[in-house]
């Protein structure tokens, strides 16, 4: 995975042409727009003089004046929007071409991304960090391999949608229950470590405190045995898990159990931010996220074989 430095420079050099037709656009559409947002107020108060002195002189098409005059207000205005329409039009093509090689540069090898596709529901039901539910939708499909001295992590993550369905009298509506991102890593062997963060206490499980309190503050963490879980929440993996927080803003959920983990984050599906210009800020958090969770992955790896490799060193 690219370094942040490498992907900033990869975005300077290689997005550069796509980055300058963005905000070439971008430019001209709110000259645009501005041009008619002027017209239609000085049409709007040149009309309104009209109509007032066709009022007065008792002018008798005086309504067939008003109904073309608003007609063309309207058509004024809704020019006046241009830009937005222009800011839309521009998401949807970096949804559709820029974003996947984007995705594609910051993971560089060892992994599969599909746009419109998602994780499977069975994976989402049998981590049990999520509420029931009847249906879902995702998009950003990754599939990679993270691989350590000990281990090689199968990483699957994607952002999902799960709804409810809800019968009132007749009528069947279709409801959000959650919406954000969803992870499930296969380490390829029982890493021997039950955890579960910010989930509840289960059966079986006791409410574990780090050493660090602004962890414990952002993470209600609950294990199986305590030896086990201080050997894995090094300071390596507090701050992975503090730093993916504080990038998406997002209620996050942990589950570990046997050779596999699985997380969820709470939170908005990722959004193009397109303001006045394109910028390097518009797209870093695609980095941040992608980033994150993969520290947090390697940072569990590193801890289980550090503490593997010491038992044989012994």
């Amino acid at each position: 995975m690219k370094t942040l430095a490498e992907f900033k420079e990869y975005f300077k050099d290689e997005f550069s042409t796509d980055k300058k037709m963005y905000n070439r656009g971008l430019k001209r559409a709110e000259k645009i727009a501005n041009i008619f947002r002027i017209a239609s107020v000085t049409f709007g108060l040149l009309f309104s003089i009209v109509i007032i002195a066709l009022a007065f002189s008792h002018f008798k098409y005086i309504y067939v004046v008003c109904v073309f005059g608003v007609i063309i207000f309207g058509i004024l205005l809704g020019l006046s929007f241009y830009d937005m329409f222009i800011k839309e039009d521009i998401k949807e093509r970096f949804e559709n071409e820029d974003k996947p090689t984007l995705v594609s540069s910051i993971l560089e090898k060892d992994f599969e991304y599909l746009q419109k596709g998602r994780i499977g529901a069975q994976e989402i039901k049998d981590s049990k960090l999520l509420p029931n539910f009847d249906e879902m939708d995702g998009e950003d499909l990754v599939k990679m391999k993270c691989k350590g001295a000990v281990l090689t992590a199968n990483m699957t993550f994607s952002d999902v949608i799960l709804k409810e369905i809800v019968k009132q009298g007749d009528s069947v509506t279709s409801e959000d229950i959650y919406s954000g991102f969803f992870l499930v890593v296969d380490f390829g062997k029982n890493i021997k470590c039950d955890v579960d963060v910010n989930t509840g206490k289960m059966k079986g499980m006791n409410m574990f405190s780090t050493e660090s309190t602004l962890f414990n503050e952002n993470f209600e963490v609950f294990c199986k045995d305590t030896k086990t879980a201080e050997k894995l929440f090094g300071a390596g993996v507090m701050l992975a898990m503090l730093n993916l927080k504080l990038t998406t803003g997002g209620e996050m959920k942990l589950r570990i159990r046997e050779n596999k983990l699985y997380l969820c984050i709470d939170r908005e599906l990722f959004s193009f931010n397109i303001e006045k210009k394109v910028e390097f800020e518009s797209i870093r958090n695609i980095y941040d996220e992608l980033s994150g969770i993969e520290r947090i992955v390697r940072e569990i790896m590193n801890r289980y074989e550090k503490n593997e490799l010491s038992k044989k060193d012994k």
